[in-house]
């Protein structure tokens, strides 16, 4: 499970001195701050804020602005890698899943995948209901492990990345500072994705920060870690009723994918979301009160078909019900919307 789903949690940040914007590779990435204490980093229930500068606006669906890192991880610093894609990734340097990939392997095992939907899939930008762009949306981007090879092609000139963990922050931020190019492509948001304005307890695994899960303690530990809040994908996107074409989408919510799916209705409705990778993970989401079924049915419904990520082939119905009804497991697939003058083969699964 390489992305969390979840939104900024409540607890004190240390802040970069004056006139730091990035992590220095081999410095410390944590300082106190003389003077005043209320000029501390903070990060509230959704917001980063230090008096003057505001990144995240709470009750706006804002982007980072840029300028100096978020979040904080402790006493951790980066421990700088270089991707097999070329960008340089600050990664954790104690144990976890994403960053010891990345630092042994060069990269994350499930993004290489992107880029060849990516340049697979037809381009309906013109087709679409959106009135400009060409976009991948990256929800539930961690630290950056497929971002970063996503916005290394030279085709890829925008996207909308959302990453809530304050930790994670910390990683992906020094990463697109170390990165200009590449972060002047994205837009990135500090908060969680859902299907209402609301807040919720969070739950992490130990060893992986990626399965990071709001509201319910699903292959995590029992205690929660802090309290999230959430925003939908409409509000960021839908605003004048005039989306951005979304070549290729990736979920990753940690089975909070329906709630998301229900707050970005206008946006799924719209006909501007193109293609979507996403994780089916039955235990996580029937610990959020959904299920497989409920999952697949959403992007049925919304005029997509389920498609292998590997083949590209259309999954089969038979293979559709036994993946949805079945044993649970964790396995990603590809929604592909149904093309004007196509005919919708995959029906709805009923269990």
């Amino acid at each position: 499970m390489a992305s969390c789903l979840v939104a900024l949690l409540l607890l004190p940040l240390t802040a970069p001195s004056a006139g730091t914007e990035i992590c220095e590779q081999g410095a410390s990435c944590t300082s106190e701050l003389g003077g005043d204490a209320n000029s501390m980093l903070q990060v509230q229930a959704g917001s980063i804020k230090d008096g003057t500068h505001l990144a995240y606006d709470h009750g706006i669906a804002k982007p980072w602005d840029g300028v100096k890192f978020l979040g904080s991880d402790g006493s951790h610093k980066c421990e700088w890698a270089d991707m097999s894609s070329g960008p340089k990734m600050c990664c954790r340097s104690y144990k976890d899943a994403v960053s010891d990939t990345v630092k042994g392997q060069g990269g994350w095992i499930d993004c290489p995948a992107l880029v060849s939907w990516w340049n697979f899939l037809h381009d309906r930008s013109q087709e679409s209901g959106a009135v400009h762009g060409k976009f991948y949306v990256d929800v539930g981007a961690n630290i950056g492990s497929c971002l970063l090879p996503m916005m290394a092609q030279q085709d890829v000139h925008s996207a909308l990345a959302f990453e809530p963990s304050p930790a994670n922050l910390f990683y992906l931020s020094n990463t697109l500072l170390s990165n200009p190019t590449i972060k002047d492509k994205v837009k990135l948001y500090p908060f969680a994705l859902g299907d209402e304005d609301k807040t919720s307890p969070i739950y992490t695994e130990q060893g992986n920060a990626g399965n990071t899960v709001v509201g319910q303690a699903t292959h995590a530990s029992p205690t929660a870690v802090g309290q999230v809040d959430t925003k939908t994908l409409d509000e960021v996107v839908m605003k004048g009723d005039t989306p951005p074409y979304i070549h290729l989408m990736k979920m990753d919510a940690q089975g909070y994918e329906v709630k998301i799916l229900q707050g970005a209705s206008k946006l799924f409705s719209s006909g501007a979301v193109n293609a979507v990778k996403f994780e089916l993970a039955a235990d996580w989401l029937i610990n959020q009160g959904t299920s497989a079924a409920e999952y697949m049915n959403t992007y049925l419904r919304y005029g997509f078909q389920i498609h292998d990520t590997n083949t590209k082939e259309l999954v089969s119905q038979e293979l559709l019900h036994s993946v949805t009804c079945g044993k649970p497991i964790i396995k990603d697939f590809v929604a592909v919307r149904v093309r004007e003058g196509e005919v919708a083969i995959q029906k709805p699964v009923v269990c």
